[in-house]
């Protein structure tokens, strides 16, 4: 169910921005909206896709428009979403070929917009199509690419849009938004990305993994004797790319707590950072053999040391 936008107020306050660009006359027609995981930038870009179609140019979530209706019922003609096809890893170049069809067709609303999401994982071909739409606009057109990690677009991608970043919430938004859905305490580090990614941490809390992370956040605060084969074996079941996205959030913060850390420390994130940037382009590595070879490297190290993150604190705590 979607929310309401008075409920994300850091993208409510996003929206009005590019409502003044566009106002302006400033508003590019291939736009690129950037933003980190987790604080809702597929709502960001609905909402945007919407406003942008919306025969009333009110810039709310459903004005009552025929333009508004349609969106609102999945079934708008001029609205197109372009994403990773089933047990894919990619878009591939027939997706955005059906682009180029899409943006000649005769408009029905006099606007037409495409948004694709997730567009750092279009393959090179899908990506050369998609430079040559750029480089011819049409008319009154919006191409929307989504990314949360831009950096991995091609360059002369990046080049022919305009960047429109949606920032991290607020401590004080952040912690009023937790509390309104009724988190009130979280073990240490799930508190910590709650600053950076409230809405994933959310979905979290409702989902069937949330107890699989906290085995996982303990199993990684053990210092004493633990079966490195048994771990990997048991863990090894469970979406890796998830290990290994905590794991990096759980170094990151040890560094923070730890007096002087060594170069291993710094060597072990940069291998977790490689390593989930690999399995994010579609990598498929032996997850029990990766995890008991990492697990190995991580107790060796961590054993040194002493930290805690595993133990709860109060969302409060977080605007302190």
């Amino acid at each position: 169910m979607i929310e309401s936008l008075a409920d994300y107020p850091w993208i409510a306050g996003s929206i009005d921005n590019i409502k003044q660009r566009a106002t302006a006359g400033s508003l590019a027609h291939a736009l690129l909206l950037a933003s980190p995981p987790g604080i809702g930038s597929d709502l960001w870009a609905s909402t945007l896709s919407q406003s942008l179609l919306c025969e009333r140019d009110k810039w709310e979530q459903g004005c009552g428009c025929q333009s508004c209706n349609w969106f609102a019922a999945g079934s708008h003609p001029d609205y197109k979403v372009i994403q990773t096809e089933e047990k894919s890893a990619v878009i591939k170049v027939a997706q955005i070929q059906a682009v180029v069809d899409f943006v000649v067709k005769t408009s029905q609303c006099g606007t037409k917009v495409i948004l694709i999401k997730d567009a750092e994982r279009m393959n090179l071909s899908a990506s050369n199509a998609l430079l040559k739409t750029l480089e011819e606009p049409q008319g009154n057109c919006y191409i929307l690419l989504h990314s949360n990690s831009p950096g991995r677009l091609l360059p002369t991608i990046r080049s022919r849009t305009q960047l429109q970043q949606l920032d991290v919430p607020s401590k004080a938004q952040t912690v009023e938004f937790l509390t309104a859905r009724g988190v009130e305490e979280l073990p240490r580090l799930f508190a910590k990305r709650a600053l950076v990614a409230p809405l994933q941490l959310v979905e979290l809390l409702a989902s069937d993994d949330y107890a699989d992370r906290k085995r996982w956040l303990l199993a990684l605060a053990e210092k004493q004797s633990i079966d490195v084969l048994q771990a990997a074996k048991k863990f090894s079941s469970t979406k890796i790319d998830d290990c290994i996205y905590w794991w990096i959030a759980y170094v990151q913060e040890a560094i923070r707590q730890i007096d002087q850390p060594d170069h291993n420390w710094f060597a072990f994130l940069a291998k977790l950072t490689s390593l989930y940037d690999r399995l994010l382009s579609g990598a498929n590595p032996n997850a029990q053999l990766t995890l008991e070879t990492l697990l190995m490297d991580w107790y060796r190290m961590s054993r040194k040391f002493d930290f805690h993150l595993e133990e709860d604190v109060t969302i409060k705590r977080l605007s302190e």
